[in-house]
């Protein structure tokens, strides 16, 4: 299969896990047989983010935390970025489909879940935090995906998912 660059979309914990080299791998759900060949070994990967276009032509990022306070004009969802405004950009270095419930600690791990998972409320994550013990990370993925994910590809479904491993690349 031809290498290809493509856009995938993060939202902005991934990008700052992704920067702070914290992401290598994320999980994408397999709608259809077409979908375990949308990412292929050699990919390049632009991510899309939400971001800003500031009147002298910059493009501006939400995952900044330091933009994310001082911008006061209207962000654009990631999914309308176009690919010129990218800054990170992924190699595809690894491929492979599993049931989103055979993810390991190390995957976890490197999906990016390291620190306590901002949205939850603080009085059950505590909770969570002591009950899970070094599963933690393990507890922030059924959180998040259930979250992105909604009803139809929830965790307790267990629907089948592309891994998909990275590096970040510089890109010309």
């Amino acid at each position: 299969m031809d290498k290809k660059e493509k856009p995938i979309l993060f939202n902005e914990p991934m990008v700052r896990a992704i920067c702070a080299g914290n992401k290598t791998m994320t999980r994408r759900v397999v709608k259809t047989p077409a979908d375990t060949k949308r990412f292929c070994v050699g990919d390049m990967l632009w991510v899309r983010e939400t971001f800003a276009k500031t009147s002298h032509g910059e493009y501006i990022y939400r995952a900044d935390p330091v933009m994310e306070s001082k911008w006061m004009g209207k962000w654009t969802p990631s999914i309308h970025m176009p690919r010129e405004a990218a800054r990170i950009f992924l190699e595809v270095t690894g491929v492979r489909v599993e049931l989103l419930r055979e993810i390991t600690l190390g995957d976890s791990i490197r999906e990016g879940f390291i620190e306590p998972y901002r949205w939850a409320e603080q009085e059950s994550l505590d909770t969570k935090i002591i009950e899970m013990g070094n599963k933690w990370p393990l507890w922030q993925v059924f959180t998040q995906w259930n979250d992105i994910y909604g009803k139809g590809y929830r965790w307790k479904n267990n629907p089948h998912v592309m891994v998909v491993e990275f590096r970040k690349a510089e890109h010309e």
